[in-house]
């Protein structure tokens, strides 16, 4: 009956094991993830495996293990380093442990897991996976049944299996999110192609952003799509949208007004995807904010290398918004589009720049086509590819004939040789151009890189043409050479007229040189006369009062003459300096040659032919008569002189016509009508050096004693004083000829002789006021004038001369003035002299006449003059003249 009760308990308690497995394993099925499972598996198998405590330990990353699912917290948590046992349970084969101080695994767990653990079953749950070990401790020494172990087993391969169902369900669920995410990274990556797409074939700006927010609409499915780009001042020029229609014109308003919103603002002045989760709320200021509720507003900058072309927004769920993936989609889409944009820069760029380069082009062909400067360019090649009008007017050679050829030298010479384009298109060293151009070229002080040069091409017209030049590379924009400009410019006038102004500016030269040479020999002559004046007045009286017996009257004699032959001398150099005093009369100059022929053929010898050639219808001048006389004479020694063994002397006159060209050329003439005298001989003839210094004082190609270089020299001075002209051509052993132009006088006056009345008696008794600032001067005139019976009052200057005439009015009958005095000249001085005594007789003295002078009116017709220095007679007849015409009126 016991066994049959025990039998009986037996029974019940097996059937209530079971139960409580079938309820465990149905909750082992339902698990929805691994810690259940292993809590069900710890709760059913510790009471029929009689455990004190149960848990799982799990694997780490790291290889350990850690106790999971305990039903003691003692267990919980604790880590465990896997030794052999383990992992022959982790391989499948279940361990029963009846005494585990004799494990190595349990010896390095704390004492408290150690004293817990006297006795152990272990076994393996595994899955594909995954990997577990569960472990049933008792306290004390146990022993495990077969049939314990078996259950063990078989719930081990349970919760295994539910482990594996769980992770299939795991995987199709992970599947699932998998085929769901490439769907929608599908769809991301086909708008962020289509975008792509886009952007390689849309040149249009508005088209690209309209594009692109409809592709993100349509294939990505935002609820809307927006974009700006801005200006420097953050103005916006140009929107695009999608999905939001009508909607959008107050945003784009405000944007085309620089009115930027807060998350504008924010999304254009930084980088990355700017994110409003609750737009409403967010962007009060915002038009799109309603339109956005329920979705969050996603925005980014348009920007590449730096240059933010303006931002890109769209509306999107949540979970999109919170996707990294689909916000750098985004963003690169945003970059695609920004490079798009660059690109489309550049693009516009170069289309500005090739057009802008045409158009430079096509002006600098216009600009050098109508340039009046001949102007041609050439490229790497040498071959011509602007040929203008000017140089085809200026070489005579058209455009089609150059254009396209490497024949440019045919222009310039008539063989070939580089000209200087050449050498810049070739990069050569100034050396190299030098070896054509030598001495020739330089560089160009205005243009860089540029050489310049004048040249002579006597192929060029008739008698040649002088050239300058310049050549400048033309460069790109990497300063390669691409061609070569040169400009050729006719200088051929600009050369004659230099050549032409040398000549004249050597006229002026000479003309200046002689000038200042006549102002010395005027000044030495004036200073002269007057201690010849001294000189004649003391010989004359000491002679007058000499015997003609006693040998002092003939050394008295001899310093009368030299004294005269002095004066002489210094009339030549007054007519060289142009500043004796002339007689002028209206002659005719056949005349005057006819009266002095006999004598220039006595003064040539019978060796020389003199052939007189006269005009048959001369004009008249208006000249001194013994002046001319003397030029002719002394051109007839010069002639005579040149010819030493015989020859012809041919002397001729002729009226002439002196034109402007010819005045030109010649800086001391006035055109107008001259009358010409011509004297050629068939002498040695000159060189130019010898030539141009012919008219030179005491310049002589004589031997030394033969002549004193003055003959020439006063022919010059006579007939510049004059207002006539000198020229001179010779050649050596071809002779010379030389030509005096006298100006033609157009006057009716008759020419008429003037006859001096000689006086019987020279003496007189009247008063004469002297006026002369030389004390020399003044004491031998008052020596001759005394002599001659005469009452003198003195004065040294025009002050004391005043004085004396207001002192003694109506007692002076003649003033005797020198002419060039300090202070007060003759001419002033006689002007008030004549206001406090009219009609008082004058007579002026001088030994130099200048130009003040004859301003002053001392040369007037009519006016008296004696020219010093002079002889007690001729000035005692002068002044006799003068005083008998006025007891006449």
């Amino acid at each position: 009956m016991l066994e049959l009760e025990e039998s009986r308990k037996h029974e019940q308690q097996q059937h209530k094991t079971s139960e409580l497995l079938l309820e465990g394993l149905h909750a082992i099925i339902l698990a929805r993830n691994p810690d259940e499972i292993f809590n069900e598996l710890t709760d059913i198998l510790q009471k029929p495996l009689n455990c004190e405590a149960a848990f799982v330990l799990t694997e780490n990353g790291d290889g350990t293990l850690t106790a999971t699912s305990s039903s003691d917290p003692v267990f919980a948590g604790t880590v465990w380093h896997p030794q052999d046992m383990f992992e022959r349970v982790l391989a499948g084969r279940p361990v029963a442990l009846y005494n585990t101080e004799l494990v190595p695994e349990w010896g390095s767990q704390p004492a408290r897991i150690r004293e817990r653990i006297r006795s152990a079953l272990l076994f393996a749950i595994k899955t594909p996976g995954q990997k577990a070990l569960f472990v049933c401790a008792h306290s004390q020494r146990a022993h495990f049944s077969q049939q314990q172990v078996t259950m063990a087993l078989r719930f081990s391969a349970m919760a295994a299996q539910a482990l594996q169902r769980i992770e299939y369900s795991h995987e199709i669920a992970d599947l699932k999110r998998a085929q769901e995410r490439t769907k929608h990274l599908n769809l991301v990556l086909r708008a962020v192609r289509n975008i792509n797409q886009l952007i390689t074939h849309e040149k249009d700006k508005g088209l690209l952003l309209k594009g692109a927010c409809d592709i993100l609409t349509r294939d990505r499915g935002y609820a809307n799509a927006w974009t700006a780009i801005f200006d420097s001042e953050k103005i916006a020029i140009l929107t695009a949208e999608s999905g939001l229609g009508a909607n959008f014109k107050p945003m784009a308003r405000r944007l085309e007004r620089g009115e930027l919103t807060v998350c504008v603002e924010k999304t254009i002045r930084n980088r990355g995807v700017f994110l409003i989760e609750d737009p409403p709320h967010e962007c009060s200021d915002c038009p799109l904010s309603d339109l956005y509720s329920g979705r969050t507003g996603v925005s980014t900058r348009l920007q590449h290398k730096g240059k933010v072309y303006g931002l890109m927004a769209v509306s999107v769920p949540l979970e999109f918004a919170q996707n990294k993936e689909e916000l750098s989609l985004f963003n690169e889409a945003a970059d695609d589009i920004a490079f798009a944009l660059h690109s489309m820069e550049i693009e516009e760029l170069r289309a500005d720049a090739e057009c802008a380069l045409q158009e430079s082009e096509k002006m600098l062909s216009e600009i050098i086509a109508g340039s009046s400067i001949a102007t041609f360019v050439i490229d790497p090649g040498h071959l011509v590819t602007h040929w203008n009008r000017a140089c085809e007017s200026l070489f005579k050679i058209p455009a089609e004939k150059m254009l396209g050829y490497n024949t440019i030298w045919k222009a310039f010479y008539s063989s070939k040789r580089p000209v200087l384009s050449e050498f810049i298109v070739d990069n050569s060293s100034i050396e190299d151009i030098h070896e054509y151009y030598i001495d020739k070229v330089k560089r160009s002080d205005v243009i860089d890189d540029a050489f310049e040069a004048e040249d002579f091409f006597p192929d060029q017209g008739e008698s040649g043409k002088w050239f300058h030049f310049t050549a400048a590379p033309l460069r790109d924009s990497k300063d390669n050479i691409i061609g070569a400009l040169e400009t050729v410019q006719d200088i051929t006038a600009r050369k004659v007229a230099e050549e032409e102004k040398a000549k004249l500016e050597e006229q002026f030269r000479q003309s200046q040189k002689m000038e200042g040479i006549g102002r010395l020999a005027g000044g030495i002559a004036h200073d002269f006369n007057n201690m010849l004046s001294v000189i004649l007045g003391h010989a004359e009286i000491a002679l007058e009062q000499s015997d003609r017996s006693e040998s002092l009257h003939t050394h008295l004699t001899e310093i009368l003459g030299a004294a005269e032959r002095s004066a002489d001398l210094t009339h030549q150099l007054l007519a060289f300096s142009r500043k004796q005093i002339l007689t002028p009369e209206v002659m005719d100059l056949n005349k005057v040659i006819s009266g002095i022929e006999k004598m220039l053929k006595r003064l040539i010898g019978e060796d020389i032919d003199l052939i007189f050639l006269p005009s048959s219808d001369l004009g008249r001048i208006n000249a001194d008569r013994g002046q001319m006389e003397q030029v002719i004479m002394n051109l007839t020694i010069n002639a005579r002189d040149a010819m030493p063994k015989g020859g012809k002397l041919t002397l001729e006159t002729l009226n002439v016509e002196l034109d402007g060209e010819y005045a030109a050329d010649h800086v001391d003439v006035e055109p107008g009508s001259y009358i010409m005298i011509a004297m050629t001989d068939s002498g040695c003839g000159m060189d130019k050096e010898t030539s141009s210094m012919i008219f030179e004082p005491f310049y002589t190609t004589k031997e030394l004693g033969k002549g004193t270089g003055l003959g020439l020299s006063t022919v010059y001075g006579i007939v510049k004083q004059s207002g006539g002209h000198v020229s001179v051509y010779s050649e050596p052993g071809k002779g010379t000829t030389l030509k005096i132009y006298m100006p033609r006088d157009e006057s009716t006056c008759s020419e008429e002789s003037i006859i001096e009345k000689q006086h019987t008696s020279l003496k007189g008794r009247e008063t004469i006021l002297l006026i002369e600032d030389d004390d020399a001067v003044r004491r031998i005139v008052i020596s001759m004038l005394e002599d001659s019976g005469y009452t003198i009052m003195e004065a040294s200057d025009g002050n004391d001369a005043l004085q004396i005439c207001r002192e003694n009015e109506g007692n002076i009958n003649l003033v005797l003035s020198d002419v060039v005095m300090p202070g007060m000249n003759g001419r002033e001085l006689v002007d008030k002299i004549e206001v406090l005594a009219p009609g008082i007789a004058v007579l002026f003295m001088s030994g130099y006449t200048d130009n003040a002078i004859q301003h002053h009116g001392v040369l007037d017709p009519g006016t008296a003059f004696i020219e010093k220095p002079f002889t007690k007679i001729s000035l005692m007849q002068k002044i006799r003249d003068l005083l008998d015409r006025v007891k006449k009126k």
